[in-house]
């Protein structure tokens, strides 16, 4: 089994895209954990496209997490 994924904007350009890796499954569960950061990216609405593929079965799954970065909130200290 093996999966990557991607990280892609509203208008479909890709952001970031990490390669199928080799995903290894003891005793049958599969367990994936993923970090990225959002330095870097513009306010907006994103997707993350999620791809497992299980070679034996040949069989590819993909699932899709819309996100939405914001703005930074600034806060400032008003002093009397």
């Amino acid at each position: 089994m093996s999966g990557g994924y991607s990280v892609v904007r509203a208008d479909g350009s890709t952001v970031i895209d990490t390669p199928a890796t080799e995903i290894n499954a003891p005793a049958g569960s599969v367990v994936r954990t993923f970090l990225f950061s959002l330095e870097g990216l513009e306010p907006g609405d994103y997707r993350v496209v999620l791809k497992v593929r299980d070679e034996i079965a040949d069989q590819v799954v993909e699932e899709v997490v819309p996100f939405t970065v914001a703005g930074a909130h600034s806060t400032s200290t008003a002093s009397t």
